[in-house]
């Protein structure tokens, strides 16, 4: 009896495999019937119709004309640049002998769009566009850029102005993908640890070594789950993306995961009177990156794609950059200049950390201080270079309104100037807020000289506490203040409030 039962279980598994094999072959069968037949139905927009013949032109062909469906791998192919005899910029490859490359899709948001963004890998370093050679780069879309194209550089182009220490670069190109003309795309420098990039120490993967462990870390604070990842024990959503390392051991874990834990526990502290934070975090890049971040008004910035690095070394602290996507800028309504990045803020974003340090005094004092000293190097000639890099765009924009019909590059002239606006009226309000000299005119003369120093001196030994005395913010008033004065009378001449 049991021999019997035995055998028909034998049969039955038989029978299991041979169905689940056929339905594999069927469901087989059907894909590649599907497949062909998107393929046979992808309209191909040729690229003598659109090409605009001002801007570099880079063809990249997989092999089979495999289309490029996923953000999971690579698919192979040759690619060439054409400079299109542009000057300032060089050909690379060619027609009769294109270059090996991997390609896939990148971003989140950005990727479930209809142009998508690509990630390219090429086989030998090189400088493409006249950037540091590399093998990696990315090609973004911008396909939700309405202001001329304008809202990302004007992001990078006031981070290299302010001074962080590597800001990713994009050039303009206009892309032809397996035959199919897709439009106007932004070669860019990807964030990697390399010494043209993120130029720290690269660890190794799984390193256990104590003071190894110590850095480098390329991190980012994200708005997605994703592995590896740290993700801090409280009530928020702090995700913490690892980009280098990328295989973690235990060792490393526990590191970087204590590390941010004691950063997070004296953010969130109630005592805003000491800004203890300042042993993990690096106060100067953390303003500057806030800086930007307001002036964009990318209320994303400290949320998601909000990148951060540490070298390696036990009294290393974490640097905040590259700054990088700032899809979410401009997010508020136009002419509300006075709403900050944090308020208001969308409900996949999670701004937990500069909510907290906006109430430390001495970071409060930092942003002003920065904000006086770069002031200048942050306005002039910037009106002029974003309308120069929107004005070079404007046929290459129709071209890609013409095969993406909701593109706005057919809009470049009238959106990119109400984008400069915007920034320039946002500069003014905050030049309003931020300025010393608006903290240092203590006699509110609209001058900044030996009179307010005489006026600080008689208050301080008259003190009836009076905050607007306490020029440098760090809870007293006291000759400190009188010294900040005369160095700021030292660096400038007189200065007269807007």
């Amino acid at each position: 009896m049991y021999f019997c039962e035995e055998i028909n279980i034998v049969k039955m598994k038989e029978s299991i495999k041979l169905a689940l094999l056929l339905c594999l072959l069927i469901s087989s069968a059907s894909f590649t019937a599907a497949a062909d037949e998107a393929s046979d139905s992808v309209i191909i927009h040729d690229p003598a119709e659109y090409i605009s013949g001002t801007l570099p032109v880079m063809y990249i062909t997989t092999d089979s004309l495999k289309p490029v469906v996923t953000k999971d791998y690579y698919i192979t192919g040759k690619y060439y640049l054409d400079a299109n005899g542009i000057e300032g910029y060089e050909s690379i490859g060619s027609p009769e002998n294109p270059l090996p490359l991997s390609i896939k899709g990148r971003g989140n948001a950005s990727w479930r769009l209809e142009k998508k963004p690509y990630k390219i890998k090429l086989d030998k370093k090189a400088a493409l566009m006249g950037m540091p050679k590399s093998k990696q780069f990315a090609l973004m879309a911008h396909y939700e850029d309405w202001r001329g194209y304008l809202i990302d550089e004007s992001g990078f182009e006031l981070s290299r102005r302010i001074g962080m220490s590597f800001t990713p670069k994009q050039e303009p190109i206009e892309l032809v993908l397996n035959d199919d003309y897709v439009g106007i795309y932004f070669l860019t420098q990807n964030i990697k640890v390399d010494k043209e990039r993120v130029n720290i120490v690269e660890q190794d993967d799984n390193d256990t070594i104590p003071e190894n462990v110590t850095g480098g870390w390329l991190l980012e604070k994200d708005n997605y789950q994703d592995s590896p990842q740290i993700v801090l024990p409280n009530d928020f959503k702090l995700w913490f993306t690892v980009h280098s390392p990328e295989v973690l051991s235990d060792v490393q874990y526990n590191y970087i995961s204590d590390f941010l834990s004691k950063a997070d526990s004296l953010i969130c502290s109630p005592d805003k009177s000491q800004a203890l934070w300042k042993k993990y975090i690096d106060i100067d890049t953390l303003a500057r990156y806030y800086i930007v971040s307001e002036i964009v008004e990318n209320v994303e910035a400290f949320s998601g794609s909000c990148y951060m690095h540490k070298d390696r070394g036990e009294n290393t602290k974490i640097i905040f950059g590259p700054m990088w996507d700032f899809g979410s800028s401009f997010a508020h309504p136009s002419g509300n200049f006075s709403c900050w990045i944090f308020e208001d803020e969308p409900a996949y974003v999670h701004n937990v950390w500069i909510k907290e340090l906006v109430q430390f005094p001495e970071f409060q004092y930092k942003i002003r201080k920065i904000w006086t000293k770069e002031y200048d190097k942050l306005v002039d000639g910037l009106e002029t270079y974003l309308h120069d890099w929107a004005y070079r765009l404007r046929p290459a924009g129709y071209s890609d309104h013409l095969r993406w019909e909701s593109s706005g590059g057919h809009d470049i002239p009238y959106q990119s100037q109400k984008h400069i606006t915007r920034i320039k009226n946002r500069i003014a309000e905050l030049d309003g807020l931020w300025n010393l000299k608006n903290l240092y005119d203590v006699n509110r003369d609209g001058t900044v000289d030996v009179a307010d120093i005489n006026d600080l001196l008689t208050k301080i030994l008259r003190y009836t506490g009076d905050q607007n005395c306490d020029v440098n913010m760090d809870g007293e008033v006291d000759v400190a203040d009188v010294n900040d004065i005369i160095n700021f009378m030292l660096e400038h001449t007189e200065i007269v409030p807007n």
